[in-house]
């Protein structure tokens, strides 16, 4: 067997050194675990942190900060189809008014590792050999790194590349009906309002429900009764000593003055005739003149 010269062994060990020395750095940086995915098919998919925040900062070294935050902007070849859920994070997504997510953002609550494994079903748009690009922002707790950098807008930390393959035939893209709208996986604004009680909490709410009935039927009642009450101050009741105001009852009045002033007319009338009388029936009779002496 021939055995490469000395020079030859120098140069293949300096063409390795260089390849591996190529790797560091991009292993060093977030990626797509397998760096490709097919076209018009439902991809399976997971973003690679490769390590967390340095202590000085430094994004191209070998960080042990735990990651807190993570959030991958969607390019325009790309539509997210689900978002598995990741122990130790939350999953928040963002997206325009037809329902297109945006950006997905995976944020910490439990976990505490340095370079979490991200994973999310995506379908790609594109030729088979095309490359795009993920801008990915990484958060820890006091430093953060921003992987945007490329070809068109080069940056000092380069964004996540992904290369586009021939269709998956076995992994047919789904239709946009299949595809999760983004607000059944995003975190809800006001988690309060969105939970539905619990079975426990249902009679409390039942309860509250009628007392607050009971309350305002309480508060009707009260009403209602001052207005009947203000009525009856407002409305004049008639009693048998004080008539009411009304025309049958004055003209009950006028007949019964008129009936008394007629009867006093005509007792007026008769007195004069009453006192003549016993004068002339005294003139008229001897006997009882006679009978009058006598006594006298």
């Amino acid at each position: 067997m021939t055995r490469p010269t000395r020079p030859l062994r120098r140069a293949f060990i300096l063409a390795i050194g260089a390849t591996l020395l190529l790797a560091v750095p991009a292993a060093a940086h977030p990626f797509i675990q397998g760096a490709d995915a097919p076209v018009d098919s439902l991809a399976s998919l997971t973003l690679d942190l490769a390590h967390g925040c340095s202590d000085d900062g430094d994004a191209h070294g070998e960080g042990e900060e735990p990651t807190t935050e993570v959030a991958l902007e969607v390019p325009e070849q790309m539509r997210i189809a689900e978002v598995p859920d990741v122990e130790g994070f939350e999953v928040e997504l963002e997206a325009d008014d037809d329902g297109r997510v945006e950006v997905v953002t995976w944020i910490a609550t439990t976990s505490t590792a340095p370079a979490p494994e991200l994973p999310f079903d995506a379908v790609l748009s594109g030729e088979p050999g095309d490359e795009i690009f993920l801008r990915v922002f990484q958060a820890c707790d006091d430093l953060s790194y921003r992987w945007v950098g490329t070809p068109d807008a080069p940056a000092e930390d380069p964004a996540v590349r992904l290369t586009l393959t021939e269709a998956d035939p076995d992994n047919p893209a789904p239709g946009p009906d299949e595809v999760l709208p983004a607000e059944s996986q995003a975190a809800p604004e006001d988690p309060e309002a969105s939970e539905e009680p619990t079975p426990e909490e249902a009679p409390a709410t039942v309860d509250e429900e009628a007392a607050d009935e009971g309350a305002e039927e309480e508060a009707q009642d009260a009403d209602a009764e001052e207005t009947i009450e203000e009525a009856d101050e407002e409305v004049t009741v008639a009693t048998p000593g004080e008539p009411e105001d009304s025309p049958l009852l004055w003209g009950l009045v006028i007949l019964v003055g008129a009936v008394l002033v007629i009867a006093l007319i005509l007792g007026l009338r008769r007195r004069p005739a009453a006192a003549a009388a016993p004068n002339a029936v005294a003139g008229d009779d001897p006997d009882a003149e006679a009978d009058e002496t006598e006594i006298r």
